[in-house]
């Protein structure tokens, strides 16, 4: 979306030449289901790149095998509890605050400073993602701790990318993690330790690399089953990183970018965008999960201010 977005703004108010317009694309009548058959053989293809990258690096695995056959059963074995743990059923909501789904929406913006999480992620030589994260988990525990429910964690799904150099732009390129978002920690630092363990790990997970291949699995399942899987997600969260300097569209003085998230199922989507030196967040709630969206506003305000601090 970044990468779209810059072949619209401008670095100043009057713009620069773009030079002649390419000639528009010839117009042809799509048959009946062939936008279906295309992503039934896109999935295919995702599902079965596992067993081609299998049979390419079986002679390689062989030759480990002799070298190390421990090592090498070990690895195996870490390559299927990873995808495991990526395929894992959720069964219910860790949160019994915000459990309801519905189909209303409620949108909220919430402005940070950017220096200011730069500054609270060094004290603990995390990353401003994992800030991010441990602005949102103190917020949430405040949230939850106001409601009288003192939660231990949540469950979290996060993209993260896997665009690599090579890759065109436009198009998905990010694969979906999920794991627990500690709310059991009160001081803003420790949480930020526990935290950046925690991405760190995510991060490394070796069925990674096969996210791809696992996606078109999923999507291969029954609506309902993936549907069930994403309903008991608490929380889904996303960071987008912006632009440094100030922009403009058509003239105008672009003030900010926030981002109307999608619930997939959760209780709640917390969205960040950099721009400027200031953090836009987009919180996009599910009005039957969260029916106070202006309390949970004002605690992730206070979770990051804990962490900035």
């Amino acid at each position: 979306g970044v990468q779209i977005a810059a072949h619209v703004i401008d670095l100043d108010r009057e713009g620069g030449d773009l030079g002649p317009l390419p000639a528009a694309p010839e117009a042809r009548a799509r048959r009946p289901f062939e936008s279906v058959a295309e992503a039934l053989g896109h999935d295919l293809r995702a599902a079965t790149s596992v067993g081609s990258d299998l049979l390419r690096s079986a002679p390689a695995a062989a030759r480990a095998v002799v070298r190390d056959p421990i090592g090498a059963a070990s690895g195996v074995a870490g390559e299927l509890a990873s995808a495991a743990r990526m395929l894992r059923p959720v069964t219910s909501t860790a949160s019994p605050v915000m459990a309801e789904r519905g189909l209303q929406r409620h949108f909220e913006l919430l402005d940070v400073d950017l220096e200011a999480l730069r500054r609270g992620a060094a004290r603990r030589g995390a990353t401003v993602n994992d800030a991010f994260l441990a602005g949102i988990a103190g917020g949430l525990r405040l949230y939850h701790l106001t409601h009288g429910s003192d939660v231990a964690e949540l469950r979290v799904t996060m993209p993260i990318s896997i665009r690599g150099e090579d890759d065109a732009m436009g198009g998905n390129h990010v694969t979906l993690v999920r794991f627990d978002l500690p709310l059991d920690v009160a001081d803003p630092d420790e949480r930020l330790a526990r935290i950046h363990e925690i991405c760190d790990r995510q991060r490394h997970e070796p069925a990674i690399e096969h996210s791809e291949a696992i996606a078109g699995l999923l999507n291969l399942l029954p609506v309902g089953v993936t549907a069930g899987m994403l309903r008991h997600v608490d929380l889904l969260v996303s960071n987008v990183p912006g632009l440094d300097v100030e922009v403009y569209v058509a003239g105008a003085k672009v003030e900010a970018f926030y981002a109307f998230g999608a619930t997939l199922g959760s209780a709640a989507n917390i969205t960040l965008m950099s721009y400027a030196g200031t953090c836009h967040i987009g919180v996009t709630t599910d009005v039957a999960a969260v029916a106070d969206p202006d309390e949970l506003v004002r605690c992730l305000r206070a979770g990051f201010d804990e962490v900035g601090g």
